[in-house]
C-alpha cells in the first residue's frame, strides 16, 4: 500500500490540465443529492466487488464502501470491480479526494475493472484510468450492463 504522501505525490505529477478536467466534469458543490445512493451488489463470483453508484457521491460513502472493499482485496489479493454508474452526477470534492486515494493505493489490486455508465465523461474517465493501474480496464454503456458483468467475471 502506498502512504499519504506518496499518493499526494503522484497526484500532483497527474498533468494539470487532466486533473482541472476531471474535477470540472465530476466534483459537485452543492449538497448531498437525496437520491444518491451507493450499494453492494452481491454476486457469486468471490473475487468480485460489484457496486452501483447514483447521484452525488461524498465521503460518507467511501467511508461506507470502502472498507468492504479493502477486505475482498485482503482476502483475494487481485480482485474483479464492476462499477456501475447509472444517473450519476459525480462526486463532492472529499469524496472525489477519497476516491483518487484508493484508487493510487489500490492501483494494482485488480484484474479487471469494468465501468458501466449513461455519460460520456464516464468513458472519458475510463480511459484516463488506463495509464495508472495493471487491470484491464473497459467502460460499458448502461444498455450494456449484462455484457459488462460478463466480461469481468470471465
Amino acid at each position: 500500500m502506498l502512504e499519504e504522501d506518496e499518493i499526494a505525490y503522484r497526484v500532483a505529477t497527474l498533468p494539470v490540465v487532466d486533473v482541472i478536467q476531471l474535477a470540472r466534469t465530476t466534483c459537485r458543490k452543492e449538497g448531498k443529492n437525496s437520491n444518491t445512493m451507493i450499494q453492494t451488489v452481491e454476486t457469486e463470483n468471490s473475487d468480485l466487488f460489484a457496486v452501483k453508484a447514483t447521484g452525488t457521491l461524498d465521503k460518507a460513502d467511501y467511508d461506507q464502501l470502502l472498507p468492504a472493499l479493502e477486505a475482498k482485496i485482503k482476502q483475494h489479493g487481485k480482485i474483479n470491480l464492476y462499477w456501475e454508474m447509472t444517473n450519476f452526477d459525480g462526486w463532492e470534492p472529499a469524496g472525489f479526494w477519497q476516491d483518487i486515494k484508493f484508487d493510487v493505493t489500490h492501483a494494482n489490486s485488480f484484474q479487471k475493472v469494468a465501468i458501466v455508465g449513461d455519460q460520456k465523461w464516464e468513458d472519458w474517465m475510463t480511459q484516463a484510468l488506463k495509464p495508472f493501474t495493471s487491470a484491464q480496464v473497459r467502460f460499458f454503456p448502461a444498455e450494456e450492463s449484462a455484457q459488462a458483468m460478463l466480461w469481468v467475471t470471465q
